[in-house]
């Protein structure tokens, strides 16, 4: 039976769940890791749903990890937010046996007015195959109009549902770990070659990454010509779910960036660079290219800003308009069928 999904009471006590941290990391977030778990527990008290009703929890496939519930749930976020106006019955392009495609329809009050936010889900990119799609083929509509209605949902509210997905949008990334499949065998170690290290050049004899048999820095006490290692870059694409300002012990301003990439992945992102801090906030639920570095520790640090939506960046400024989230034009939708 369906778990109900109820308001969170506002009396500004801490849910209960928020006490049982240890209940949570054995069930419904079993073999998240620290970063993840910080990223779940982030999403459910953002969302006010409860990770020990089932709310909303963690899905573990392969190496990534899904914020998952249901789509009462995404119902339930979008009413608090007070906006929420309703929604249409699901339209369908039939097929021979099942819907080629659905399109949802809800309504959002924008500036006073009621405004439809449009989705189109189609068959092939959802259905997750036959091993895994009994309730597919029993329920076909359904299941097909639940993924266009999150879409349509999301679309609408992205600051309230980005990083979060229904379970119906998730069943073609495969099944869970643990529970269909058992989990992916350790990488084999491999023997590759180590990055190439900075060139350093020596201020005697002038060689690079090493000293000449005469050179005058070999004599004893001479000081040795150091490697600094290369922190290895990387280009992230990925859809900004959140950012939150913190600062070192020291003092220093940062911000702590989460986000998902295509593969459902989520990623958690340090930006210290301050001449990016007036445009973060401006990435909350669109699409962003970043250039990375991660350290040694495996700390993955924003470096540079290639794009955010549709606004291209140079040099880390924007050279096109700023992005909003205010007013999504129902007009725009490209998805009809």
């Amino acid at each position: 039976m369906a778990q109900e999904i109820v308001a969170a009471p506002s009396s500004g006590i801490a849910p209960e769940w928020e006490r049982k941290i240890d209940l949570i990391k054995r069930t419904v977030a079993k073999g998240a890791t620290d970063d993840e778990l910080q990223l779940f527990f982030h999403q459910a008290k953002k969302t006010g749903l409860d990770p020990l009703a089932r709310q909303i929890y963690c899905v573990k496939r392969g190496s990534g990890m899904a914020i998952q519930t249901g789509i009462d749930g995404f119902r339930l976020i979008a009413d608090r937010t007070g906006k929420y106006a309703g929604n249409d019955d699901y339209e369908f392009a039939e097929g021979k046996e099942f819907p080629i495609a659905a399109k949802a329809r809800i309504w959002k009050i924008v500036d006073g007015e009621r405004y439809p936010f449009e989705a189109t889900a189609r068959w092939s990119q959802y259905y997750p195959g036959d091993s895994l799609g009994f309730m597919w083929k029993k329920m076909p509509h359904v299941m097909l109009g639940k993924c266009a209605e999150a879409l349509a949902l999301r679309k609408a509210f992205p600051a309230e549902l980005s990083g979060v997905y229904t379970a119906e949008e998730m069943s073609q990334a495969g099944p869970e770990i643990g529970e269909h499949e058992p989990p992916p065998p350790p990488a084999r170690k491999t023997h590759s070659k180590p990055p190439a290290p900075e060139a350093v050049m020596c201020n005697q004899c002038r060689q690079v990454n090493r000293h000449a048999p005469d050179c005058p820095s070999l004599k004893p006490d001479a000081p040795k010509v150091e490697v600094p290692p290369s922190p290895q870059a990387n280009r992230l694409e990925v859809m900004v779910s959140a950012v939150e300002k913190r600062a070192t012990k020291t003092g220093n301003v940062f911000y702590a960036v989460s986000a998902v990439d295509k593969g459902r992945k989520t990623w958690a992102l340090f930006l210290f660079h301050k001449s990016l801090h007036e445009f973060v906030n401006n990435w909350l639920g669109v699409v962003c290219i970043f250039e990375t570095t991660t350290s040694a520790k495996g700390n993955v640090s924003i470096e540079k800003v290639l794009r955010a939506g549709d606004v291209e960046y140079r040099e880390n400024r924007p050279i096109g308009p700023p992005v909003g989230h205010d007013h999504v034009n129902p007009d725009a939708d490209d998805t009809d069928f």
